[in-house]
Protein backbone atom coordinates (compact mmCIF):
# COMPACT_ATOMS: atom_id res chain seq x y z
CA UNK A 1 0.00 0.00 0.00
CA UNK A 2 1.63 3.11 -1.32
CA UNK A 3 -1.31 5.65 -1.21
CA UNK A 4 0.28 9.17 -0.09
CA UNK A 5 -1.59 11.90 1.57
CA UNK A 6 -1.40 15.01 -1.26
CA UNK A 7 -3.67 17.05 0.88
CA UNK A 8 -2.38 20.57 0.75
CA UNK A 9 -5.01 22.86 2.63
CA UNK A 10 -3.00 25.90 3.32
CA UNK A 11 -6.32 27.39 4.97
CA UNK A 12 -5.55 30.20 7.52
CA UNK A 13 -7.39 31.41 10.05
CA UNK A 14 -8.21 35.71 8.44
CA UNK A 15 -10.61 36.79 11.05
CA UNK A 16 -9.54 40.45 12.64
CA UNK A 17 -10.86 41.34 15.96
CA UNK A 18 -12.28 44.68 15.22
CA UNK A 19 -13.99 45.03 18.87
CA UNK A 20 -13.34 48.55 20.62
CA UNK A 21 -13.81 49.17 24.18
CA UNK A 22 -16.73 52.64 24.07
CA UNK A 23 -15.97 54.91 26.12
CA UNK A 24 -18.70 56.09 28.83
CA UNK A 25 -19.95 59.82 27.81
CA UNK A 26 -22.75 59.57 29.95
CA UNK A 27 -23.36 62.18 32.86
CA UNK A 28 -26.21 62.80 35.39
CA UNK A 29 -28.49 65.67 34.25
CA UNK A 30 -30.56 66.56 37.29
CA UNK A 31 -32.14 64.75 40.40
CA UNK A 32 -35.22 64.07 42.32
CA UNK A 33 -35.32 66.21 44.78
CA UNK A 34 -33.00 68.88 43.17
CA UNK A 35 -30.39 70.80 44.43
CA UNK A 36 -32.02 72.71 47.41
CA UNK A 37 -35.26 71.94 47.44
CA UNK A 38 -37.00 71.84 50.83
CA UNK A 39 -39.96 70.30 52.26
CA UNK A 40 -39.44 67.20 50.37
CA UNK A 41 -41.73 64.45 52.16
CA UNK A 42 -39.80 62.02 54.42
CA UNK A 43 -40.94 58.76 51.72
CA UNK A 44 -39.78 60.35 49.12
CA UNK A 45 -37.72 57.99 46.35
CA UNK A 46 -34.84 59.89 45.21
CA UNK A 47 -34.07 59.53 41.54
CA UNK A 48 -31.49 60.30 38.88
CA UNK A 49 -31.85 60.92 35.47
CA UNK A 50 -28.98 60.24 33.19
CA UNK A 51 -28.08 61.80 29.64
CA UNK A 52 -28.05 58.55 27.83
CA UNK A 53 -28.32 54.75 29.13
CA UNK A 54 -25.85 53.31 31.11
CA UNK A 55 -25.03 49.71 32.62
CA UNK A 56 -23.77 50.99 36.28
CA UNK A 57 -23.73 53.99 38.49
CA UNK A 58 -23.16 54.43 42.39
CA UNK A 59 -26.12 56.54 44.15
CA UNK A 60 -25.71 57.35 47.53
CA UNK A 61 -27.70 59.08 50.50
CA UNK A 62 -26.25 60.96 53.48
CA UNK A 63 -26.88 63.21 56.24
CA UNK A 64 -24.75 64.54 58.99
CA UNK A 65 -24.83 61.33 60.43
CA UNK A 66 -23.74 59.37 57.48
CA UNK A 67 -24.46 57.03 54.94
CA UNK A 68 -28.60 56.19 54.74
CA UNK A 69 -29.29 52.73 54.50
CA UNK A 70 -31.50 51.84 51.25
CA UNK A 71 -31.40 50.51 47.69
CA UNK A 72 -30.35 52.07 44.61
CA UNK A 73 -31.24 50.84 41.31
CA UNK A 74 -30.88 51.49 38.00
CA UNK A 75 -34.15 51.41 35.72
CA UNK A 76 -34.67 49.33 33.11
CA UNK A 77 -33.91 51.96 30.18
CA UNK A 78 -30.25 52.63 31.77
CA UNK A 79 -31.46 56.60 31.56
CA UNK A 80 -31.69 56.92 35.39
CA UNK A 81 -31.62 55.40 38.92
CA UNK A 82 -33.59 55.60 41.83
CA UNK A 83 -32.69 54.81 45.61
CA UNK A 84 -35.25 53.91 48.49
CA UNK A 85 -34.51 54.39 51.85
CA UNK A 86 -35.22 51.33 54.14
CA UNK A 87 -37.02 53.44 56.45
CA UNK A 88 -38.38 57.38 56.36
CA UNK A 89 -35.98 60.00 56.13
CA UNK A 90 -35.86 62.34 59.17
CA UNK A 91 -38.20 65.90 59.40
CA UNK A 92 -36.06 69.24 58.95
CA UNK A 93 -33.11 67.41 58.15
CA UNK A 94 -30.46 67.92 54.86
CA UNK A 95 -29.70 65.07 52.88
CA UNK A 96 -27.15 64.91 50.60
CA UNK A 97 -27.42 62.78 47.26
CA UNK A 98 -24.39 62.02 45.33
CA UNK A 99 -24.35 60.14 42.23
CA UNK A 100 -21.50 58.96 40.03
CA UNK A 101 -22.17 57.63 36.26
CA UNK A 102 -18.95 57.20 33.89
CA UNK A 103 -16.58 59.82 34.81
CA UNK A 104 -19.25 62.24 35.75
CA UNK A 105 -20.50 62.92 39.36
CA UNK A 106 -23.41 65.10 40.69
CA UNK A 107 -24.11 66.32 44.34
CA UNK A 108 -27.56 67.47 45.53
CA UNK A 109 -28.72 68.58 48.71
CA UNK A 110 -32.41 68.89 50.37
CA UNK A 111 -34.31 69.63 53.41
CA UNK A 112 -37.10 67.40 54.42
CA UNK A 113 -40.28 68.35 55.95
CA UNK A 114 -40.32 70.36 58.94
CA UNK A 115 -42.43 68.89 62.15
CA UNK A 116 -46.00 68.92 62.14
CA UNK A 117 -48.14 71.92 62.21
CA UNK A 118 -50.84 72.53 64.58
CA UNK A 119 -53.86 72.11 62.30
CA UNK A 120 -56.43 75.04 63.73
CA UNK A 121 -53.98 77.04 62.67
CA UNK A 122 -53.91 76.05 59.08
CA UNK A 123 -57.95 76.32 58.72
CA UNK A 124 -59.14 79.05 56.64
CA UNK A 125 -55.73 80.20 55.40
CA UNK A 126 -55.56 81.12 51.54
CA UNK A 127 -52.16 81.28 49.67
CA UNK A 128 -51.55 83.05 46.44
CA UNK A 129 -49.81 80.99 43.60
CA UNK A 130 -49.43 83.47 41.23
CA UNK A 131 -48.37 82.61 37.64
CA UNK A 132 -46.14 85.35 36.43
CA UNK A 133 -43.47 84.03 38.80
CA UNK A 134 -44.06 80.27 38.49
CA UNK A 135 -41.63 77.91 36.32
CA UNK A 136 -43.14 76.16 33.31
CA UNK A 137 -42.03 72.58 32.95
CA UNK A 138 -44.59 72.22 30.68
CA UNK A 139 -45.60 73.78 28.77
CA UNK A 140 -42.70 76.48 26.91
CA UNK A 141 -42.49 79.50 29.58
CA UNK A 142 -44.04 80.95 25.73
CA UNK A 143 -47.47 78.59 25.73
CA UNK A 144 -47.73 78.89 29.48
CA UNK A 145 -47.88 82.87 29.11
CA UNK A 146 -50.54 83.03 26.18
CA UNK A 147 -52.36 80.62 28.39
CA UNK A 148 -52.32 82.84 31.23
CA UNK A 149 -53.03 86.24 28.77
CA UNK A 150 -56.41 84.00 27.76
CA UNK A 151 -57.95 83.69 31.20
CA UNK A 152 -59.26 86.67 33.38
CA UNK A 153 -57.11 85.89 36.22
CA UNK A 154 -53.45 85.39 36.60
CA UNK A 155 -53.40 84.01 39.90
CA UNK A 156 -54.85 80.52 41.50
CA UNK A 157 -55.70 80.62 45.29
CA UNK A 158 -55.89 77.60 47.25
CA UNK A 159 -57.73 77.42 51.09
CA UNK A 160 -57.72 74.98 53.74
CA UNK A 161 -61.41 74.41 54.22
CA UNK A 162 -60.78 71.77 56.68
CA UNK A 163 -58.34 69.24 58.47
CA UNK A 164 -59.51 65.71 60.41
CA UNK A 165 -57.21 65.42 62.78
CA UNK A 166 -58.49 61.64 63.49
CA UNK A 167 -58.04 60.72 60.25
CA UNK A 168 -55.08 63.09 59.00
CA UNK A 169 -57.01 64.50 56.08
CA UNK A 170 -56.80 67.46 54.79
CA UNK A 171 -59.36 69.83 52.30
CA UNK A 172 -58.77 72.29 49.80
CA UNK A 173 -60.67 74.89 47.69
CA UNK A 174 -59.36 76.51 44.98
CA UNK A 175 -60.15 79.48 42.60
CA UNK A 176 -59.08 81.88 40.16
CA UNK A 177 -57.75 85.12 41.58
CA UNK A 178 -57.67 88.30 40.23
CA UNK A 179 -57.17 91.96 40.73
CA UNK A 180 -60.66 93.63 39.39
CA UNK A 181 -58.81 96.90 39.09
CA UNK A 182 -55.43 98.03 39.28
CA UNK A 183 -55.62 99.46 42.60
CA UNK A 184 -58.46 96.38 44.32
CA UNK A 185 -57.16 93.65 46.44
CA UNK A 186 -56.67 90.31 45.37
CA UNK A 187 -59.88 88.51 45.34
CA UNK A 188 -62.16 85.21 44.22
CA UNK A 189 -62.81 85.42 40.35
CA UNK A 190 -66.19 85.85 40.65
CA UNK A 191 -67.33 84.55 37.41
CA UNK A 192 -66.06 80.90 37.78
CA UNK A 193 -66.52 77.50 39.76
CA UNK A 194 -64.23 77.15 42.47
CA UNK A 195 -61.93 74.10 42.52
CA UNK A 196 -63.14 71.64 45.35
CA UNK A 197 -60.99 69.16 46.36
CA UNK A 198 -61.45 65.65 47.50
CA UNK A 199 -60.35 65.58 51.15
CA UNK A 200 -56.65 64.10 50.99
CA UNK A 201 -54.02 62.49 52.89
CA UNK A 202 -52.10 64.96 55.55
CA UNK A 203 -50.43 61.91 57.61
CA UNK A 204 -46.77 63.40 56.69
CA UNK A 205 -48.35 67.07 57.85
CA UNK A 206 -47.29 69.39 56.60
CA UNK A 207 -46.48 67.76 53.39
CA UNK A 208 -49.43 67.10 51.24
CA UNK A 209 -50.96 66.22 47.72
CA UNK A 210 -53.91 66.91 46.52
CA UNK A 211 -56.36 65.42 43.55
CA UNK A 212 -56.81 64.28 40.72
CA UNK A 213 -59.83 66.74 40.03
CA UNK A 214 -61.62 67.27 36.35
CA UNK A 215 -63.08 70.59 36.12
CA UNK A 216 -62.90 73.57 34.60
CA UNK A 217 -60.69 76.65 33.73
CA UNK A 218 -61.86 80.26 33.05
CA UNK A 219 -60.84 81.56 29.67
CA UNK A 220 -63.62 84.41 30.37
CA UNK A 221 -66.06 84.03 27.60
CA UNK A 222 -65.94 79.89 27.62
CA UNK A 223 -64.03 77.01 29.76
CA UNK A 224 -60.97 74.92 29.04
CA UNK A 225 -61.92 71.11 30.38
CA UNK A 226 -59.48 70.01 32.98
CA UNK A 227 -58.69 66.47 33.72
CA UNK A 228 -56.48 65.35 36.51
CA UNK A 229 -55.65 68.27 38.31
CA UNK A 230 -53.44 67.58 41.08
CA UNK A 231 -51.41 69.92 43.24
CA UNK A 232 -48.23 69.15 46.11
CA UNK A 233 -46.37 70.54 48.58
CA UNK A 234 -45.45 71.62 52.04
CA UNK A 235 -46.63 74.56 54.32
CA UNK A 236 -43.75 76.14 55.96
CA UNK A 237 -42.75 75.85 59.64
CA UNK A 238 -44.69 78.93 60.99
CA UNK A 239 -47.43 78.23 58.28
CA UNK A 240 -46.95 81.75 56.01
CA UNK A 241 -45.88 80.30 53.18
CA UNK A 242 -46.33 77.21 50.95
CA UNK A 243 -43.02 75.85 49.87
CA UNK A 244 -41.87 73.84 46.65
CA UNK A 245 -45.28 73.85 45.33
CA UNK A 246 -46.19 72.24 41.85
CA UNK A 247 -49.38 71.34 39.68
CA UNK A 248 -49.89 69.01 37.05
CA UNK A 249 -52.85 68.18 34.41
CA UNK A 250 -54.00 68.03 31.34
CA UNK A 251 -56.02 70.67 29.43
CA UNK A 252 -58.51 69.38 26.50
CA UNK A 253 -57.86 71.47 23.92
CA UNK A 254 -59.58 69.55 21.18
CA UNK A 255 -62.25 71.76 20.69
CA UNK A 256 -60.42 74.98 20.62
CA UNK A 257 -58.29 77.32 18.35
CA UNK A 258 -56.04 80.26 18.53
CA UNK A 259 -55.45 82.65 15.93
CA UNK A 260 -57.17 80.33 13.22
CA UNK A 261 -55.33 77.13 14.35
CA UNK A 262 -56.65 74.31 15.94
CA UNK A 263 -54.39 74.34 19.67
CA UNK A 264 -52.84 71.59 18.89
CA UNK A 265 -51.32 72.75 15.32
CA UNK A 266 -50.24 76.18 16.93
CA UNK A 267 -48.57 74.56 19.58
CA UNK A 268 -46.51 72.91 16.91
CA UNK A 269 -45.11 76.20 15.49
CA UNK A 270 -44.38 77.28 18.84
CA UNK A 271 -42.42 74.37 19.25
CA UNK A 272 -44.85 72.77 21.34
CA UNK A 273 -47.10 69.35 20.96
CA UNK A 274 -50.20 68.25 22.30
CA UNK A 275 -50.31 64.61 24.13
CA UNK A 276 -52.65 61.78 25.11
CA UNK A 277 -55.21 63.09 27.24
CA UNK A 278 -56.62 60.37 29.87
CA UNK A 279 -59.38 59.26 27.24
CA UNK A 280 -56.29 57.92 25.50
CA UNK A 281 -56.77 60.08 22.63
CA UNK A 282 -54.24 63.21 21.62
CA UNK A 283 -55.72 66.79 22.19
CA UNK A 284 -54.35 67.97 25.60
CA UNK A 285 -52.02 70.22 26.43
CA UNK A 286 -49.85 68.89 29.48
CA UNK A 287 -49.50 71.52 32.67
CA UNK A 288 -46.56 71.08 34.90
CA UNK A 289 -45.75 73.99 36.58
CA UNK A 290 -43.98 74.45 40.18
CA UNK A 291 -43.28 77.81 42.87
CA UNK A 292 -40.81 78.06 45.12
CA UNK A 293 -43.18 79.91 47.45
CA UNK A 294 -46.76 80.68 47.63
CA UNK A 295 -47.45 83.32 50.62
CA UNK A 296 -50.93 82.85 53.06
CA UNK A 297 -52.77 86.15 52.02
CA UNK A 298 -54.80 87.45 54.90
CA UNK A 299 -57.14 89.81 53.16
CA UNK A 300 -58.46 86.76 50.53
CA UNK A 301 -60.95 83.95 50.73
CA UNK A 302 -62.46 80.96 49.12
CA UNK A 303 -65.95 80.33 48.47
CA UNK A 304 -66.54 77.20 47.66
CA UNK A 305 -70.43 77.87 47.07
CA UNK A 306 -70.15 80.77 45.51
CA UNK A 307 -73.02 81.40 42.78
CA UNK A 308 -70.44 82.28 40.10
CA UNK A 309 -73.92 81.89 37.00
CA UNK A 310 -75.56 84.91 38.20
CA UNK A 311 -72.87 87.05 38.28
CA UNK A 312 -72.04 89.96 35.94
CA UNK A 313 -68.18 89.88 35.08
CA UNK A 314 -66.42 91.93 32.55
CA UNK A 315 -64.12 89.01 30.32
Amino acid sequence: DTDTDTDTDTDTDTDTDTDTDVPCTATVVGTVPSDGEEGVPTDKVMQAIFSEPVEEMTFTVSNADGLVAGTPALNPDGQGATFRADAELDRDTDYTIEVTVCDDTAESVFTTIPDEIEADFLEGRTYDIDFNTVTWNSPSATVGALLVSSMPGDHILLMVEDIDTDDDLIDFVGALGYYETKVSPLSQYQCAPAFDFEAADFSLNPYFHIGPLDTELSLGTTSLPVEDFEWSGSFSAAGNEIVTLQSTAYLDVRDFSYEGYKVCDFLVLLGDSCVVCPDGVTGCLYLDIESSSAPYDAAVTVDPALDWENNTCAN
